[in-house]
């Protein structure tokens, strides 16, 4: 969480100092590392895809707890939960099909206010950039939904 560089977004100015002591530390006790977090992927799929969010200036929560769900990534901006998962292969069931489980969870996190975006493995090797933008295309598309039901409660 202090790795995190929206930390001082929470509101909590003692997080916010506390990350900064954290990073300061860092900085003097590593030679040319820069301060990042370190996160438990579950794959190298998952890798690809942290890195493009953040080199695209998404700043994604990774491993969020939902629950009792794990999500493997959430983007949290003015009011809109979007999850992304990475999917591989057991995901699906024989016919190809989401499996019941998946599909169980998404409608738990669907009335939670979440709403799932399933990106399959192979297409974060193939080209991230248009996972990149389809993710973009899903946030911004929440965002003014999010700003036209505001403007309609006033």
């Amino acid at each position: 969480m202090f790795g995190h560089p929206s930390v001082g977004a929470l509101g909590s100015s003692t997080l916010a100092s506390l990350r900064a002591y954290l990073c300061d530390e860092v900085d003097q006790n590593e030679d040319d590392a820069p301060p990042h977090a370190n996160y438990h992927l579950a794959s190298g799929s998952e890798r690809l895809l942290l890195n493009a969010m953040q080199l695209g200036g998404l700043a994604p929560y990774a491993k969020l707890n939902v629950q009792g769900y794990e999500l493997d990534f959430a983007l949290m901006d003015r009011g809109i939960k979007l999850n992304i998962e990475v999917d591989g292969d057991q995901h699906l069931d024989v016919r190809r099909r989401q499996r019941r489980q998946d599909v169980t969870r998404d409608r738990l996190l669907d009335r939670l206010g979440w709403t799932v975006l399933r990106i399959p493995a192979w297409r974060c090797y193939e080209d991230i950039a248009p996972v990149i933008a389809q993710i973009e295309m899903v946030r911004d598309r929440l965002l003014a939904e999010a700003t036209n039901r505001t403007l309609r409660r006033s």
